[in-house]
Formats: C-alpha cells, sequence, structure tokens
C-alpha cells in the first residue's frame, strides 16, 4: 500500500485570510467526501475531470509526490463538498479501485467555516490560478467577470484573485454591455472581439449614430483599430447632420474595402472556384491601414508633423525618412511596369 503525502498550500491559505474566511486543517476519510456534488464546482469553465491530470496525479502519489491539501467545505448533510482538489480526489478513487489504497483512506484538507455562496464560488474558481494544471489568462478572465457580475465582487477584488489587471476586467465589463445593447436591436456582434467592440460605447449617449455605427461594424467587421478610428470620426462631429455625414463616409469606405478584399476570415466566397489573391489583398489592407492611421488616428484628426507623431530624435526621423524613400522607390518601379 502507498502513503499519502500532503502540504500546506500557501497561496490558497493567504487568499483565505485576505477573504476573512477561517479554515482549519482536520484529517478526515476518503469516504466523507461527496464527489459527485463536487463535480459541479466552477473551478474550471469546461470539463470538471481532467483525466490526464488524474493519472499523472496518480502516478505521482504511487511515486511518493507531496500534494497540496485538499480544499473542503461541509454541506448540511454532513458531507464534505470539494472546492479544490477534485483531480488530486479523483486520482485517490483510482488508486483504491487499483488496490494501491485502502478502501476508506485518511487525507488531510483544509475545512473552510463559511456557507457564504459568493466565497465558496470565488474559491473555487481561484483554486488554479497558480498551481495543478492552471487555468490560462482568458479562464481567469471569464472567472473573474463571473464574480463581479453575479456576486457583486469588487473588480479591485477580483482582479487581485484571479491574476488578472483590473483595467482589463472593466474593458471587458464594457464591451458585454455594448454587445447587450446592440443585442436588443438585433445588431449582432457576439462573435467580435471585446476590443472591436468596446470603443462603441463612447457613441452611446446618441443612440443614431451608436446603431448605426453598431450595425456597420457587425456587418463589416473592421479591426479594433479601424474601429476606434471610425469612433473618433464620428465623435469629432458636433452635430447630428455632421455625424450622419460622417456616417455615411465610413459606410461607403467599408463597403469598398469589403469589395476590395472580400474574403476575410470566416467569410465565404462568392464564387467558391475562384482563387484567392493573398498578394492582392495585402497591399491594399497594409496601404489602406497606413493611410488610415495617418489621416484619422489622433482622435479622428490626421497627424501634420513628426511631432504628432511622437518622433522626438535625430536617428527615429532619419529612420522614418528611410523607410518612405524606400517604400517610395518601390513603388515607383511597380507603377512603372503599368
Amino acid at each position: 500500500m502507498i502513503k499519502l503525502k500532503w502540504c500546506a498550500d500557501l497561496k490558497a491559505e493567504s487568499d483565505y485570510r485576505a477573504m476573512a474566511i477561517t479554515f482549519s486543517k482536520q484529517t478526515i476519510r476518503f469516504s466523507q467526501i461527496d464527489l459527485k456534488e463536487s463535480s459541479f464546482n466552477g473551478a474550471r469553465l469546461g470539463d470538471t475531470i481532467i483525466n490526464d491530470l488524474v493519472n499523472d496525479y496518480a502516478q505521482g502519489m504511487i511515486n511518493g509526490d507531496t500534494f497540496p491539501s485538499v480544499v473542503v467545505y461541509k454541506a448540511k448533510n454532513g458531507k464534505f463538498i470539494i472546492i479544490s482538489g477534485n483531480q488530486r480526489s479523483n486520482a485517490i478513487a483510482k488508486l483504491i479501485a487499483m488496490g494501491k489504497l485502502p478502501k476508506d483512506p485518511t487525507m488531510e484538507v483544509y475545512v473552510l467555516d463559511t456557507a457564504d455562496q459568493m466565497l465558496l464560488e470565488a474559491v473555487a474558481r481561484s483554486a488554479n490560478v497558480s498551481h495543478g494544471s492552471r487555468t490560462t489568462a482568458t479562464e481567469r478572465m471569464a472567472h473573474a467577470i463571473y464574480m463581479v457580475t453575479k456576486y457583486g465582487m469588487k473588480p479591485s477584488d477580483a482582479a487581485l484573485l484571479y491574476m488578472v489587471s483590473c483595467s482589463s476586467i472593466n474593458h471587458n465589463l464594457r464591451a458585454e454591455k455594448v454587445r447587450r445593447d446592440l443585442g436588443k436591436q438585433n445588431i449582432d456582434v457576439s462573435s467580435l472581439p471585446n476590443s472591436a467592440i468596446e470603443p462603441l460605447r463612447k457613441l452611446e449617449n446618441d443612440n443614431g449614430s451608436f446603431l448605426k455605427v453598431g450595425s456597420l461594424v457587425a456587418q463589416h467587421r473592421p479591426t479594433a483599430e479601424r474601429v476606434k478610428q471610425i469612433i473618433n470620426r464620428v465623435d469629432r462631429a458636433k452635430s447630428d447632420a455632421g455625424r450622419l455625414s460622417v456616417v455615411k463616409t465610413i459606410e461607403k469606405e467599408l463597403s469598398q474595402e469589403s469589395k476590395s478584399y472580400p474574403n476575410k476570415k470566416g467569410d465565404k466566397k462568392s464564387h467558391p472556384k475562384m482563387p484567392d489573391r493573398p498578394r492582392r489583398d495585402k497591399i491594399i489592407y497594409m496601404l489602406e491601414r497606413l493611410t488610415n492611421f495617418l489621416a484619422y488616428e489622433k482622435d479622428g484628426n490626421g497627424f501634420t508633423s513628426l511631432d504628432e507623431l511622437q518622433i522626438a530624435t535625430e536617428a527615429d526621423e532619419d529612420r522614418i525618412r528611410k523607410l518612405w524613400s524606400q517604400l517610395e522607390l518601390k513603388m515607383k518601379v511597380i507603377l512603372k511596369t503599368k
């Protein structure tokens, strides 16, 4: 028979103290854990049990490795529910079935003395931030957003708990609000990234412009950089008529861009057998991107000097001039061939 080895989880202990959760270290029987109910915790966004990880942990236990203690709380029925440690506990179940552990071994666990669902959910969702099969940055952000929207956790607290930035949480929350507001008007931007959606909030005080630009973004799927330029151009117009005129101009531009290089990722070809022209698409895209940057990046205005482009040294200016000379020379050669 093998012997299970447990150690303190200092990161977890620090989190519990920061959240004012009372906890204790106890030795319990494996049979006192409700494995089925434990599998429903929110620690992971996908499958709760990762079989490859369970197998790795089981082999580690056979090898005599030491594992951080499992974290549980006591349910009303007297059973313990796992908050952190489903993979470890399922590895133990596997070893029991293999006959390498007694039928009901003892194990050291942290027992949390709280019934506060927000705290229990927060602990479960932060359990894999720093060890085990670590959650990705995207998963940690999803957990943080869930805690803020579902339980009203402060973004600053969620940022610390899930190791993400507070500004990123707020950015995501603003983007989700824009999605909801556009969705109420049957404008679907669910598949677009937050970076292309969040800038639209700047137009929410002008519902007409907000919906029209939102519709154009949903239809043409411009880059986040392009969306910011569009928003700044519309926002710079101070009258309703001026904004309407800018929106009409932008609509023509986006329509023309779609015709110029229509085969964006996810778009279907109008003629399935017609071959792509990636070089053509790339040169048009890159030149339009440079043009739009120079013409609209400064809060909807164009740049008029190297100073405005933050070119502050002679070396930078020299590099800019050389690059432009190379580009101009190459384009003269290319255009002459026609």
